[in-house]
């Protein structure tokens, strides 16, 4: 009978585990997780108990009390911490439809349906994480998801959480992404010192590498920052401060950029701050090149 098959499973268990599996099985994952919390304080070593009461943890959706569920499955049951990896990749790939959803729509311009997806896909990425929190890609994908979603704040707080540890181009590249947003916001707003801060973290981001896009960006950002600086103020030894400060950013961006904008822009600013500190020579060859640029 089904009553005896059931005694056969959990005949070693308490009432409370049993009864708790049962609801498991029936999907009743509030009572699930009472009753197993009941089972457990009477057998701590009950790996399947572990795993199911995660499981009905993470689908009520207390992610927090799921996490150190699943650390008890892996400690005590290499059988059930498979199960739990699967599990992981269940939501994991969840995690992903939705994300793709969400920015295949926020290509149609479709924001409402987007944010919905992502929020959606978001959620399950956090599942996936309480699940199994050794998951960088996880956590890249909670980053992205925040990145898409306008939280710009929450991103880079995961971003900066990872790349110690990924040690990865890709990674600083997101840091980058974040920060540079940030910066160009200060700089709209005329916050010069806070978009100066920004973007000079961005050129001393550990592992993001010199020809990228956002590195340059950074190197020519801070020269016009100085530069709306410069036309701000009638202070000798500040105005050569900032020029120098153009000079010390803008000189490499020019060795080494392909963006002929940026080379243009670039050559443009530093005949101002050459002029200001006095080195005619430099002067004439950047409104040079910059002219050569322009034909």
């Amino acid at each position: 009978s089904f009553l005896s098959f059931g005694i056969y499973i959990y005949g070693c268990a308490s009432a409370e585990t049993t009864t708790g599996k049962l609801a498991y099985q029936q999907k009743d994952y509030a009572k699930a997780e009472v009753e197993l919390k009941k089972g457990l304080q009477k057998n701590a070593n009950d790996g399947e108990a572990w795993y199911m009461l995660g499981v009905s943890q993470i689908e009520l959706g207390k992610y927090a009390d799921a996490r150190a569920s699943f650390e008890k499955v892996r400690s005590l049951s290499p059988q059930y911490s498979q199960d739990a990896f699967s599990y992981w990749a269940l939501k994991y790939n969840e995690g992903i439809s939705s994300f793709n959803a969400g920015t295949k729509a926020l290509g149609s311009k479709d924001s409402v349906t987007a944010f919905r997806n992502l929020r959606q896909g978001l959620d399950k990425f956090n599942a996936a994480v309480n699940i199994l929190p050794d998951s960088v890609s996880t956590y890249q994908l909670i980053a992205d998801s925040y990145l898409y979603l306008g939280k710009n704040d929450s991103a880079l707080m995961i971003y900066e959480s990872i790349i110690e540890k990924t040690k990865s181009p890709s990674d600083a590249l997101g840091i980058a992404r974040v920060l540079y947003q940030t910066g160009v916001l200060a700089m709209n707003d005329k916050k010069y010192d806070d978009a100066l801060s920004i973007f000079n973290k961005i050129k001393g981001l550990n592992y993001l590498e010199k020809n990228s896009e956002y590195y340059e960006v950074a190197l020519f950002n801070i020269g016009l920052a100085n530069y709306k600086k410069l036309e701000n103020t009638t202070d000798n030894a500040m105005m050569t401060i900032l020029s120098q400060n153009m000079v010390d950013n803008l000189e490499p961006l020019t060795a080494q950029t392909q963006n002929k904008d940026l080379l243009k822009d670039s050559y443009q600013l530093l005949v101002v701050a050459y002029d200001v500190l006095g080195n005619e020579a430099k002067r004439d060859d950047a409104k040079n090149k910059y002219n050569a640029l322009n034909q």
